[in-house]
């Protein structure tokens, strides 16, 4: 009996073993190919365009200095010294990513460089094996859509950032967590703990909080009950942002220290007032001044000057209403469902509002590259399109990858 029992448990380990491997061996070939023309990017980029920035060029030589341009060089700082008085600047950077890093790196013994790295490609190999999940699990799912929606999300573009030492694929892993839990019906306290998570990679995470109470509400049966479930559990939803102030006040004496580190990383200040603000974000001026040579944040000031072919800043505000276009077509077509709809929005609005204005649209191509459900229309439209078209689509946009892995690697304006 206990021997019946035994062979029982491991025929029923094995099986959910193979269920959660099979998502993974079929993303894997997408993922790998994809993996490959970041670094053959990154290698290009160090080895043949010059340095926009001045760093130490021993550091270059190293095989992972390419990776780590940017918010890289910030998160490695985090990962290997934490927080301290005396480098306030970093707490600018949530503690989810190079957290997790850092506990890698002190279980494996492994480099930090590395661990930052594994993070970001497993998590990415993840993500990649959740959403093949998730879009099988739609209505009227399609193998082809399927197929199509997870090359779009490796071969585009902005998606470099998931492979670089970047906090977006641990993000875009949580988000992707959190849609298919809402999916398959989980509890509400499950949805809040991983928007909760959320917050501790990076402050878009509030955004989760929305599609949240809305899921709560749709789900509380009677519908007055979803008063005092929406109150007492709402506060879960902010658990790791609520964790990483109590952290500061404790240690700094200051629960918003990290909102005076961002000073630093950004253009310009805010309008003078709320109402100058609000009206700045809904007139579009943010992406207006991308364009004006008068602005802090005009796109020639920053390399490659005066190629707008190769510049990110010129094309932060196009990703971004890119991004907008696509769920705009997926609403009317009715290729999104109302959740995914308002997840996209969230996590286009949110960063919008945030941090538009003050840095002049600097990272909206990044934030935007998050938002899973372009990359479902994106998966519709390949799918319409004839087979020449789509390879032509999807091998420019894999040069594109190359091209923007190469400039992010030599310190080019890629943030």
């Amino acid at each position: 009996m206990m021997a019946d029992g035994a062979v029982s448990f491991r025929e029923a380990l094995r099986d959910r073993l193979f269920l959660a491997i099979r998502p993974i061996a079929a993303v894997f070939p997408v993922y790998y190919f994809s993996a490959v023309i970041v670094v053959l990017g990154v290698l290009f980029g160090s080895s043949f365009l010059p340095l926009q920035r001045i760093i130490d060029r021993a550091k270059r030589e190293t095989w992972s200095s390419g990776f780590l341009a940017w918010d890289g060089a910030w998160y490695k700082q985090v990962a290997q010294d934490g927080y301290s008085s005396t480098h306030r600047s970093r707490l600018n950077f949530y503690p989810g990513y190079p957290g997790l890093a850092a506990a890698l790196s002190k279980a494996t013994g492994l480099s930090v460089e590395v661990c930052l790295l594994l993070v970001s490609h497993g998590c990415f190999l993840a993500s990649l094996a959740i959403f093949s999940v998730y879009l099988r699990g739609r209505e009227n799912a399609s193998a082809a859509v399927t197929r199509n929606a997870v090359l779009s999300l490796c071969l585009f573009p902005t998606t470099l950032y998931f492979r670089m030492a970047y906090s977006e694929s641990l993000f875009l892993f949580a988000i992707l967590a959190f849609a298919i839990l809402m999916q398959r019906g989980a509890s509400i306290v499950t949805l809040a703990v991983i928007a909760g998570a959320a917050t501790a990679i990076r402050p878009v995470g509030i955004a989760l909080i929305l599609p949240w109470v809305v899921y709560t509400w749709r789900t509380a049966c009677p519908r007055l009950s979803f008063l005092w479930r929406a109150t007492i559990l709402l506060p879960i939803c902010i658990w790791g942002l609520a964790a990483y102030m109590a952290y500061q006040w404790a240690q700094f004496g200051d629960p918003l220290l990290f909102t005076r580190a961002s000073e630093q990383f950004v253009l310009r200040q805010w309008p003078a007032t709320l109402e100058a603000h609000l009206a700045a974000l809904a007139t579009l001026e943010p992406i207006r001044a991308v364009y004006d040579p008068a602005t802090p944040g005009y796109w020639g000031r920053f390399p490659p000057h005066g190629d707008s072919a190769f510049s990110l800043q010129f094309a932060n505000p196009i990703y971004f209403l890119f991004a907008f276009a696509m769920l705009g077509l997926g609403a009317w077509k009715r290729w999104l469902t109302s959740d995914e709809i308002m997840i996209g929005l969230m996590l286009l609005l949110v960063p919008y509002a945030l941090n538009g204005y003050r840095s002049c649209m600097a990272g909206q191509a990044r934030y935007a590259s998050v938002v899973f459900p372009m990359y479902i229309v994106l998966g519709e439209l390949l799918q319409r399109m004839p087979s020449d078209v789509r390879i032509s689509l999807l091998a420019l946009s894999a040069v594109g990858l190359f091209i923007y892995s190469a400039f992010f690697s030599s310190w080019y304006w890629f943030t």
